[in-house]
């Protein structure tokens, strides 16, 4: 997302400049009509790219109306765009206040407040300028333990941070006339993390947010080295010593970090040797040891993790994760019981966690509590239409044999899913338990066109119970020529456990299987 927006906010400014530095209409035109597609590009990659309107008129303000100022000329065009965008931006504004009292006024769910978010940040922008400028390896990190800000003392490095930023912006301000690429790069680094870094209760610092704040920053220091540069000899020499050094350590940090993300295991690893108190880290360790088998690591790692979630507003985060994890682990170790334990408390811990209400639906589905995989539903249902319960519902409905309600589910689902196999098959074994074979007979056939396994045994199913044989035989026989035997009798016993899937006529298919299988043998053209 944030690659994507840094691409296409890029190339808006591009385009933008292209029209305001063309006198050709026709390239006018052309020049605009890329920025506005990439403006909205830009929008639909990542919602903090709102801001580049307001980045157009501090493009407009400092360059363009500052040059016309200077040329003692009122330029129409200018006057136009700078006040286009200052509309624009109190536009957005006026929009967004409301959103924007709701989240400053919703910080339950996180560990810190309001005010201390707003006093870390200072420090957070800083930090970012400085691994911007200093990127050595054991600086960067996907996670950073961050001391929170309680007070604008505590710790010390708050004032400093408070002053520092506000004494950056007084510079870039008071130096608009004489260093205009100096003021815009800095204003432009504080205006693109008003989103991410002020008062909205995101988490406190992730490295990924500078990337888009952060693209014009080496523009004055490139433009003062090049000035150097042809000033004298010797500050030419160190100048460019300093910025081999620069580039060289930077491809450093590079390669290195490079290797931190060979995969999820070093990174995560790389970051717990950072950040050894972050709860996230050792649950995304976890995760990545299940991944690998390694079970009992990943639940020792989600023991300890609970450990760390200390404060009321990290424990609603860190152990309702980990306890889904664990209720993971324990699945694959063959314990769904237990493993429902920890899926209950995940979801009693957290209602609106949606990971660990399917875990918990699904296991309840596998061991047959039916009443009970309902009830979450329904609770699911008051906090959020969801067709993917839809479906769960709708099967769960055809094991407990009531036909007419699954299919009011599955006719529910299909406002979102159209034509799908899962909703054809699901529809034709509603049919079919209602004794219209026919009906079931036309729905499961399109989804055989698809080339939906499920649906041919449960095609061949229909069929054996409309008491056609014949009709089952040759379905049966097309089915294991093109599919394992082993794989095909697998198939039959993982629909049972799986929430969304269609429920089959086990005992009936396998016998079925079994007997085509050895006919075929028999009579192998």
């Amino acid at each position: 997302m944030a690659q994507l927006a840094a691409l296409f906010s890029v190339s808006a400014l591009y385009f933008y400049l292209r029209v305001r530095l063309s006198n050709n209409r026709l390239y006018q035109t052309i020049f605009f009509t890329c920025c506005l597609c990439c403006a909205l590009l830009a929008l639909g990659s990542k919602e903090n790219t709102i801001l580049l309107f307001p980045s157009l008129a501090l493009i407009e303000g400092i360059f363009f109306l500052q040059f016309a100022k200077i040329q003692n000329f009122a330029h129409k065009k200018t006057k136009l765009f700078f006040l286009l965008f200052i509309l624009l931006s109190g536009g957005i504004l006026f929009f967004s206040w409301d959103f924007i009292i709701t989240q400053a006024n919703s910080y339950g769910h996180r560990n810190f407040t309001f005010q201390e978010r707003i006093l870390t940040e200072t420090r957070i922008l800083l930090f970012y300028l400085s691994q911007i400028f200093y990127p050595t390896m054991s600086r960067l990190s996907i996670v950073h333990d961050i001391t929170l800000s309680t007070s604008i003392f505590t710790p010390w490095q708050t004032v400093p941070a408070i002053i520092c930023c506000i004494g950056l912006i007084s510079l870039a301000i008071v130096q608009v006339h004489r260093r205009p690429l100096l003021s815009f790069a800095i204003l432009y680094y504080f205006l693109n993390h008003l989103v991410e870094s002020t008062i909205i209760p995101l988490e406190l610092i992730f490295e990924h947010r500078n990337l888009l704040p952060s693209l014009f920053l080496f523009l004055p220091l490139a433009a003062f080295a090049v000035e150097i540069i042809n000033t004298k000899k010797w500050a030419a020499i160190i100048t460019t010593l300093t910025c081999t050094f620069f580039l060289v350590q930077s491809g450093h940090a590079t390669i290195e970090r490079n290797r931190a993300w060979k995969n999820a295991g070093t990174l995560n690893k790389d970051a717990l040797i950072k950040a050894p108190g972050s709860a996230r880290v050792k649950l995304n360790l976890a995760g990545w040891h299940a991944g690998q088998k390694r079970l009992q690591e990943a639940f020792n790692l989600c023991e300890e993790a609970e450990q760390l979630a200390t404060s009321g507003a990290s424990r609603n985060t860190i152990i309702p994760i980990a306890r889904m994890q664990k209720g993971s682990i324990a699945y694959a170790l063959g314990q769904p019981e237990r493993a429902l334990e920890y899926f209950q408390q995940a979801y009693s811990l957290r209602k609106d966690y949606t990971a660990a209400a399917e875990k918990l639906i699904a296991v309840l589905v596998e061991l047959k509590h039916y009443d009970e995989a309902l009830r979450i539903i329904t609770e699911r249902f008051a906090q959020k239409e969801d067709p993917n319960l839809m479906l769960i519902e709708a099967s769960v409905f055809l094991r407990q044999r009531k036909p007419a309600k699954a299919l009011a589910s599955y006719h529910k689902a299909e406002l979102f899913y159209r034509n799908i196999p899962l909703v054809l098959t699901g529809k034709g074994k509603a049919l079919a338990m209602q004794g219209d074979f026919s009906g079931a007979e036309a729905l499961l056939s399109k989804a055989v066109q698809q080339n939906d396994q499920i649906a041919m045994l449960l095609q061949a199913e229909n069929s054996l119970l409309a008491g056609k044989e014949q009709e089952a035989f040759l379905q049966l026989t097309k089915l294991i020529q093109t599919i394992p035997l082993t794989h095909l009798l697998n198939n039959l016993h993982a629909a049972e456990k799986d929430p969304f899937q269609i429920p089959l006529n086990e005992a009936l298919l396998r016998q079925s299987v079994v007997k085509t299988a050895s006919r075929m043998s028999f009579n192998p053209k």
